[in-house]
């Protein structure tokens, strides 16, 4: 599975692609099929270990990039647009198992698609799930349930029938 993003560039003469680490150093990562437009039309670049340098000016960049993991997160040196297209089969929708950040953005749904846009921002965080997820959250909620239900049950049996009141006094 990939997903695909565009960004905005505006005067900037490089752009890297990069994680963070545990101790947030950047570490270069791999992406394909990067394209640079300027005003619509394919704009010169070259490639480096880090990302892709051009000429200074105001371009959109896309690329692809396998999803290793039901995460995705950017870093930017400079406020950015950008626009996370994943595809079907992922999900947002679920609170408990998807995270959007930062909040300030809009989705649109498609048949098989979602499209999330943050406008202007530094970071982008975002994780999604698929629905067998769902299932397992839920099948892993009912079974702690019924525990509490078993371990408790004895407790409130035995109150209720007056075994754990406090001796009366004569």
């Amino acid at each position: 599975m990939m997903y695909h993003a565009e960004i905005e560039i505006s005067d900037k003469d490089h752009y890297d692609f990069f994680e963070s680490g545990m101790l947030g150093e950047r570490i270069p990562v791999e992406v394909l099929n990067i394209s640079l437009t300027y005003n619509g039309e394919e704009a010169p670049f070259e490639k480096t270990r880090e990302g892709i340098r051009f000429s200074p000016g105001t371009y959109t960049l896309v690329f692809d990039r396998e999803i290793k993991t039901n995460q995705i997160e950017t870093q930017y040196d400079n406020p950015y647009s950008s626009i996370v297209v994943i595809p079907s089969g992922f999900h947002i929708g679920n609170p408990l198992l998807a995270v959007i950040r930062p909040s300030s953005h809009t989705i649109q749904e498609d048949n098989s698609t979602t499209t999330i846009t943050w406008d202007d921002s530094r970071f982008i965080e975002l994780k999604f799930y698929k629905e067998e997820q769902v299932q397992a959250l839920f099948a892993f909620a009912q079974f702690w349930i019924i525990i509490a239900i078993v371990l408790l049950l004895p407790y409130y049996l035995t109150n209720a029938s007056g075994a754990l009141k406090p001796p009366e006094k004569e």
